[in-house]
């Protein structure tokens, strides 16, 4: 495992324990997001899957998270999927289990453990005004059947968080992307 890799492993897992359980309330929301490096032949990288008991809808204050779950993301390049605009790339990805303070039933449900795809490509008009970085990020889809993925949020080079930084833009090897949610799903 990289240092990179190991500090964004950390700094999850302190995430989840300053945030801490909600006081034993039920998960009725969850946030996704991650990081992944590129390279030619796929991506690796990490997930994370917030879980927020149903008050957070309303103010979506820290204060409601109840877990969280953080998976390893491993995937090989493949064909792209049907609803990905104009795909960039696309991956069929492994989900490795690594850290999780939720119920068990939780961190082993299909729906955070299912995804088989990501997939990169442009923003939809439905979402582009929540776009983070207009013109820099991509589009960040998953899928679950192999066969079509669906808009999960954004893609955009880690280094457009840092002022100093020199960020590529689009989507292409060599670059640590952040993997930014558009929406929360409802559980």
């Amino acid at each position: 495992m990289s240092r990179a890799a190991l500090l964004l492993r950390l700094e999850c897992l302190l995430v989840a324990a300053l945030t801490g359980c909600g006081g034993g309330a039920s998960p009725h929301w969850a946030v996704q997001h991650g990081t992944v490096d590129v390279s030619a032949e796929g991506i690796e990288g990490y997930q994370v899957w917030e879980l927020y008991e149903k008050r957070w809808q309303k103010s979506q204050d820290e204060k409601h998270h109840v877990c969280a779950v953080v998976q390893q993301v491993e995937g090989e390049l493949v064909s792209d999927l049907d609803g990905c605009l104009a795909c960039d790339a696309a991956y069929r990805i492994t989900l490795t289990p690594l850290e999780s303070d939720c119920d068990p039933a939780v961190a082993d449900d299909p729906g955070l453990a299912g995804m088989t795809h990501y997939a990169f490509g442009e923003v939809d008009q439905d979402h582009a005004g929540s776009d983070p970085y207009p013109g820099r990020s991509v589009g960040w889809y998953v899928g679950w059947d192999g066969e079509s993925a669906e808009l999960m949020g954004f893609a955009f080079d880690e280094e457009l968080e840092h002022v100093d930084g020199q960020p590529q833009s689009g989507w292409g090897p060599g670059a640590r992307y952040v993997l930014d949610p558009a929406y929360a799903w409802e559980l």
